[in-house]
């Protein structure tokens, strides 16, 4: 938002049971001639040096890997929101093990540890 504007975030649990982020601004909007391609890898409608036109490709790619989706709502001159629609973890209250989109995180003792899964291996691992 080049010209100032309002950035509002909000979270919800939508009734397909999917976690929902929206980021909704007061920016100049998108035309509609561009929303077609504004997930597409190098696409910017930018002046030439002033954005690579990767942030909203790399960010979809993310939120698919995880089994996600983002939608996008602009109307020049209002404004755009993104919606990302996340699934939800599925919570084992017995174990405290927790399992969402290939990510797994489980209590051992008072420590938890988070595994992330590729492709059948652990690609990482962080405690927390």
């Amino acid at each position: 938002m080049p010209d100032g504007g309002k950035l509002t975030v909000s979270t919800l649990v939508n009734p397909e049971g999917k976690a929902e982020v929206r980021f909704a601004d007061t920016g100049s909007g998108i035309p509609r001639e561009h929303l077609d391609n504004i997930f597409d890898p190098f696409f910017t409608a930018m002046p030439t040096g002033q954005g690579t036109g990767l942030g909203l490709s790399v960010s979809y790619g993310i939120i698919q890997q995880h089994g996600g989706s983002i939608e996008v709502e602009s109307t020049v001159g209002v404004g755009t929101t993104f919606t990302v629609k996340l699934l939800l973890a599925k919570d084992d209250r017995a174990t405290g093990d927790v399992q969402c989109a290939g990510i797994k995180r489980h209590r051992v003792g008072d420590e938890r540890a988070l595994h992330a899964y590729r492709g059948g291996g652990v690609k990482s691992q962080l405690s927390a």
